[in-house]
């Protein structure tokens, strides 16, 4: 799904935690390139903190601009899913740019929204079955580190997210998400993961690539190259 993001995504890329931090800390260990780190950036969004009176603050400090969108910006919003209610307020704030500002969920209720469960519906045909959502709800199950956020305070220099201890949404241990941290950076530092991760970096590339070439013959060809090698990621992609 990282691959796929990264390459699929113009411009900027923001992943929204709690349930997608996990996604950002992979992120950070897999992309070699600062570039590349810096296009991955996480956005500190509730149904409550997009209510503070200085998110319009906290949006400017994140590169969230009118200046960024006129300049021809894109920011690619990525979250579990399942509705996009927070996608609906952050183009409610910049609705002139609605062509610039995408979203990408891991689950997706909605036509508009696109979801990486399209890959999993190769192995598993009900994955797109919005009433099955609840069985691969991977993003919500997880330990999350800190509770939702509910607001910003300005603290050293900056705008900082405001955690609502009495929230109890989801389950918060850190000591959990802490170990999961680490399991994840230790497979992320895999020579073998690292690999395959640059690997299907390239396929992506190659097949955008194609796409907005208008290739057909050289498209047909790269997919049928996925297909011989007879792993089910690859053919998930086709």
């Amino acid at each position: 799904a990282l691959a796929q993001i990264i390459e699929l995504s113009p411009g900027r890329i923001y992943v929204l935690p709690r349930d997608m931090e996990y996604l950002y800390d992979l992120a950070q260990v897999l992309l070699r390139s600062p570039s590349d780190r810096d296009r991955v950036r996480i956005l500190h969004l509730s149904t409550k903190s997009v209510m503070d009176g200085n998110i319009g603050l906290y949006f400017q400090q994140e590169g969230l601009t009118n200046e960024y969108f006129s300049s021809g910006g894109h920011a690619t919003f990525v979250d579990s899913g399942i509705i996009g209610t927070l996608f609906k307020f952050i183009r409610s704030k910049f609705g002139n740019f609605d062509q610039q500002i995408h979203t990408q969920f891991m689950m997706s209720g909605l036509p508009r929204n696109p979801s990486t469960m399209v890959f999993l519906a190769y192995l598993f045909p009900s994955a797109l079955e919005t009433q099955r959502f609840d069985t691969f709800d991977f993003g919500f199950e997880l330990p999350h580190y800190t509770h939702r956020v509910n607001g910003f305070h300005f603290l050293n220099g900056r705008w900082a997210p405001v955690v609502d201890t009495s929230d109890a949404n989801g389950t918060v241990s850190t000591e959990l998400a802490l170990k999961y941290m680490e399991d994840l950076r230790a497979f992320g530092e895999s020579p073998e993961v690292q690999q395959r991760f640059e690997q299907r970096r390239r396929d992506w590339r190659q097949l955008v690539k194609l796409t907005l070439a208008k290739d057909r013959n050289g498209l047909i060809a790269s997919l049928k190259g996925l297909l011989k090698r007879h792993d089910l990621v690859s053919q998930g992609m086709v």
